[in-house]
């Protein structure tokens, strides 16, 4: 008999089943009488890369923090499977900026997964090993890595437990152009392969534009949705950004 994460192998191509959906409910976030978040909603299936841009102090990681639990807000956050079963707790996975790795930690890569029990022969996490492409790194020092193979261990240990949703916020901090388009390629891999639904938060319009499915342009209160070019090419788009800040 499969175990749930072996269930979660997608084989067919880009966005999934498609029954999976995520909807995030009328999120809102007052500290001190000042409004964090007004009444976001985003909705998504599964397969799906959805990404979140806006000018800093828009709201966005607030709104990571909110999915996460980490934030007090009203509104909610709906998981309906391919069963229609509705939960109110689907399984979350966070991969953050960064982490700061001292350079003479003696941990291995092949520890640091042994520690998240994550069992390297199943079959799915093989698979996400195999994406990530960091089978020649398992017995490399943490202090040893790049900030790209930093970034690639802590999407694995983000696949653990197999999530519904994967959130990223801001994956391409401090990684040089090389690495961040081979997070991007990962990213779009996820996706391809499995069952779940991604949000990206990123100041990189370009990537957005090449990779998202859907993109969300907020600053405290959702601007404009939908595919990249509509929103790239809106009204509302262009009164936040410069024309020159994107090349696509």
């Amino acid at each position: 008999m499969e175990n749930n994460s072996e269930r979660k192998i997608h084989i067919a191509k880009h966005n999934s089943c498609g029954l999976c959906c995520v909807k995030i409910n009328n999120i809102s976030v007052k500290i001190d009488n000042r409004i964090i978040l007004d009444d976001i909603n985003i909705h998504m299936h599964c397969g799906e890369i959805t990404c979140i841009i806006g000018p800093n102090g828009a709201g966005k990681s607030t709104l990571l923090k909110s999915i996460l639990g980490m934030t007090k807000h009203t509104g909610s956050i709906s998981y309906l499977n391919k069963n229609d079963d509705i939960t109110s707790k689907p399984i979350i996975g966070y991969v953050p900026q960064k982490i700061s790795v001292e350079k003479n930690i003696p941990i291995s890569v092949k520890d640091v997964l042994n520690i998240a029990k994550i069992d390297i022969n199943n079959n799915v996490y093989k698979k996400v090993i195999d994406i990530l492409k960091i089978s020649d790194l398992l017995n490399k020092k943490m202090g040893e890595l790049s900030g790209g193979e930093v970034q690639k261990v802590l999407i694995a240990l983000a696949m653990n437990p197999f999530p519904d949703i994967l959130l990223f916020d801001e994956p391409i901090a401090n990684i040089d152009r090389i690495g961040i388009t081979q997070v991007y390629k990962i990213i779009s891999t996820l996706r391809e392969n499995f069952d779940i639904a991604i949000i990206v938060v990123s100041h990189d319009l370009e990537s957005m534009y090449n990779y998202a499915d859907n993109v969300i342009l907020m600053d405290k209160k959702v601007l404009k949705q939908g595919s990249p070019k509509e929103v790239y090419d809106s009204d509302e788009f262009k009164k936040v950004f410069e024309v020159g800040d994107i090349n696509v």
